[in-house]
């Protein structure tokens, strides 16, 4: 029997992977503290997969950091409506959302902390991602 299947993460708050189908899988991710522009702290990469996002709700916007040795410098993109933006896979990056923001995200099955990196920025370093974020609102 053919049915629709729906998903969806209503209440909680960051990533949910709501659909798994061996090849992809597909999640809503929901803002949480981490994500807010005021607290983001962190950036993230992941070693194999690249990560579609398509912005749902809300204002987005994703944070590329280019590393060259301890230092970064960084770009950012408010995500619209009607676009798809895909970060490589190895790419530094991370979603800064408001509150209503909701961005359905596409990648490999199976992506966690054991194939990816995380870093924690120094003040100075995460108020200078911050202040590149400012700049696109």
């Amino acid at each position: 029997m053919d049915e629709l299947l729906v998903y969806s993460n209503e209440k909680g708050e960051g990533l949910s992977i709501a659909y798994d189908n061996g090849s992809w899988a597909m999640g809503i991710k929901n803002w949480k503290p981490g994500s807010d522009i005021t607290l983001m702290d962190t950036i993230e990469r992941h070693l194999e997969t690249d990560e579609i996002f398509v912005p749902v709700t809300g204002l987005s916007i994703i944070i590329i950091a280019n590393k060259t040795g301890d230092t970064f410098s960084f770009t950012a993109t408010k995500l619209e409506n009607g676009h798809f933006y895909c970060i490589p896979k190895g790419v530094w990056h991370n979603a800064i959302m408001t509150r209503d923001a909701k961005i359905c995200l596409i990648e490999r099955p199976g992506t966690t902390p054991d194939n990816s990196e995380f870093i924690s920025l120094d003040g100075c370093t995460a108020e200078e991602l911050r202040n590149t974020a400012k700049e696109v609102i």
